[in-house]
């Protein structure tokens, strides 16, 4: 996927049209040092940030062209921008034990709100790893 497949989308959107996915192959392949990874990833980040900034030049005439339903889109890019920032922070939060007394932060956080955040983001990343997992066995992505 490229950078600029989510502002094709969009436009796309606004046009009235739909996308959908082919069953096909790529045979490109995946970046396999750490630097190359992380390069590639940089890359994409900053396509995804360019499309949200571009398209969000006038929220409110986005909002009309896409409708409340198609709004969404534009958040797309944003949240590639802030997940990998905030993941490891959240990694770093939890990891300080199963308690959230032994964290320090359950003066911040209820032990409820703890344990259901640490669930949510262990389950995330699984599924997060798991939608990508078969893109990357099959050559494509």
């Amino acid at each position: 996927m490229s950078p600029r497949t989510p502002d094709l989308g969009i436009r796309i959107y606004k046009a009235g049209h739909t996308t959908a996915l082919l069953a096909s192959r790529t045979w490109e392949e995946s970046p396999n040092r750490t630097m190359s990874w992380l390069n590639q990833r940089s890359r994409w980040i900053k396509g995804y940030m360019q499309t949200w900034l571009v398209h969000m030049r006038h929220p409110l005439r986005l909002l009309r062209e896409l409708k409340l339903k198609g709004y969404g889109l534009s958040g797309y890019g944003l949240r590639y921008f802030f997940l990998p920032l905030l993941n490891p922070l959240l990694w770093l939060i939890s990891s300080g034990g199963s308690s959230p007394r032994r964290a320090g932060i359950s003066a911040i956080f209820p032990g409820f709100i703890y344990y259901t955040a640490l669930f949510l983001l262990i389950v995330g990343n699984f599924f997060f790893v798991y939608t990508a997992a078969p893109g990357a066995c099959t050559g494509g992505g």
